[in-house]
């Protein structure tokens, strides 16, 4: 094998083993929990209470589902107008505030990320709130412009019959 001056050095980028977060012991990189001290490993859980809160305030819009990586979280958008998603969600955040941490951790611990979930949820949203501004405002525009056109017109038909009315104030100058 040749060596050439100008070679990066190889080096192994793979960890063999890695640092518990709670006692500092070496464990597999792959690890849930440390044999040492039984601390979870897991970086992307999700907490009970984001979730609740999320299902509480915007579940009628599925946030919380798209929190927790659920991409059905749509069908709560969709149906948000017929009110029932509300209710689905009032009932589900009382639930997970109730779900003990063990049972959280075990159905939710282990999600994978929701980035793009929570990004086309927003998106939605953006839609629907430009949408209905968009609903308010363009007939009162139009009003606008009505009444607008209005008041030219009686600014013109008294510009009409004005010229008559200067002239013999003209002469009385």
């Amino acid at each position: 094998m040749e060596v050439h001056a100008y070679q990066a050095p190889s080096a192994n980028l793979e960890a063999e083993s890695v640092f518990c977060r709670n006692c500092g012991a070496g464990i597999a990189p792959t690890a849930q929990a440390c044999p040492r001290c039984h601390a979870d490993q897991n970086l992307n859980s999700k907490s009970k209470i984001t979730a609740g809160v999320l299902a509480f305030f915007l579940g009628g819009l599925g946030f919380h589902r798209f929190y927790l990586g659920q991409w059905w979280g749509l069908f709560y958008l969709l149906f948000w107008g017929t009110g029932i998603p509300s209710l689905i969600s009032l009932i589900e955040a009382i639930a997970f505030f109730c779900t003990s941490d063990q049972t959280w951790n075990a159905k939710y611990g282990r999600t994978k990320g929701s980035a793009w979930l929570i990004g086309l949820a927003g998106g939605f949203a953006l839609l629907f709130v430009i949408g209905t501004l968009a609903a308010i405002a363009i007939p009162a525009y139009q009003k606008y412009v009505e009444r607008a056109k209005a008041a030219q017109a009686r600014i013109e038909q008294q510009h009409q019959q004005q010229p008559q009315a200067e002239p013999q104030l003209r002469q009385q100058q």
